[in-house]
């Protein structure tokens, strides 16, 4: 399981995503709201994609 879990992380990387939260987003944005998010929560709020 762990092998996936990082091979996803590479691939939304390579692909010009940010992994946040343990999963992928595409966009400018999504980084901003991450880096004014204390936590999971957060930035799940901010984004308005909910909690984990």
């Amino acid at each position: 399981m762990y092998g996936v879990y990082m091979g996803e992380q590479c691939t939304c990387v390579r692909t010009g995503g940010n992994w946040i939260c343990g999963q992928c987003y595409h966009g400018g944005n999504y980084a901003i709201i991450a880096s004014i998010s204390n936590n999971c929560d957060q930035f799940g709020g901010f984004s308005g994609e909910g909690g984990l």
